[in-house]
């Protein structure tokens, strides 16, 4: 049976678009951006010459790219990378685990994980909206499965606090 790249490409696009393109927004507070990023990862995925069965964890290695493609294009920008750190994405939440939030409690929410340093909303975007496990967390940010795991219950505690869940 013969390998069809396209097909592959576009149901990796389907099943892991929406969910790269809200990591890259929130790491590049820029949504034009973070779709010129996006396309990069897919590019690069292809330039890999790594196939669907050649990946270990696929989830893992798409937001590893995604990661690199961010952190180059802001190497690359550095205006870009001023703007970044001291704006907040749009709608960064939503496609929020919980769709029975009032708008008031999505807002308050919000503030309370871009409250957060970018670290600790990283790891808690990858967990909670990407589904990724610890360890898929720690492979694609090549950090220690300990920091992630501090990093994610130390921000869960701030926004606990912050949102007033405690």
């Amino acid at each position: 049976m013969m390998y069809d790249e396209q097909k592959w490409l576009e149901k990796i696009c389907d099943e892991m678009g929406s969910l790269l393109l809200g990591y890259l927004k929130a790491y590049l507070r820029n949504e034009h951006d973070a779709e010129d990023v996006l396309q990069q990862v897919f590019i690069r995925l292809l330039q890999s010459n790594r196939k669907d069965y050649e990946i270990h964890n696929l989830r893992s290695f798409l937001f590893t790219l995604a990661s690199h493609e961010a952190q180059r294009f802001l190497s690359k920008n550095k205006k870009h990378r001023l703007s970044a750190i001291n704006s907040i994405p749009d709608n960064l939440l939503e496609n929020k685990p919980d769709s029975s939030l009032s708008p008031q409690e999505t807002a308050g929410l919000q503030e309370a994980f871009l409250s957060l340093p970018w670290e600790q909303q990283e790891v808690i975007y990858l967990k909670i909206y990407a589904q990724m496990t610890f360890e898929e967390i720690s492979l694609s940010l090549s950090i220690p499965l300990n920091t992630v795991a501090s990093r994610y219950r130390y921000g869960m505690e701030k926004i606990k606090k912050n949102y007033g869940l405690c």
